[in-house]
């Protein structure tokens, strides 16, 4: 005997499963990377989506070593390096 929809319903929604989140899909930021950042971004005036873009970084995390609250004393990387990209 089938349920009714009411009951159909309610069987989607269980409080206790866990939801699937989507796999990372950026890379971790390192002080390497954040080296790079800031070279991008502060010297060579990229824009951060695009620095973020080129990196394969959040651009949350481009943000955060742009303005000092991550990786704050990071060298700034030669050009050389960053250019290849």
């Amino acid at each position: 005997m089938p349920a009714s929809k009411n009951q159909m319903e309610l069987t989607h929604i269980n409080p206790l499963r866990r939801r699937r989140r989507a796999p990372n899909c950026s890379a971790k930021l390192t002080a390497e990377l954040a080296s790079k950042v800031k070279t991008m971004v502060l010297e060579m005036g990229m824009a951060q989506h695009t620095a973020a873009a080129k990196l394969n970084l959040n651009p949350g995390r481009v943000n955060e070593v742009v303005h000092g609250n991550r990786f704050q004393d990071a060298p700034f990387a030669p050009v050389q390096d960053v250019i290849a990209l």
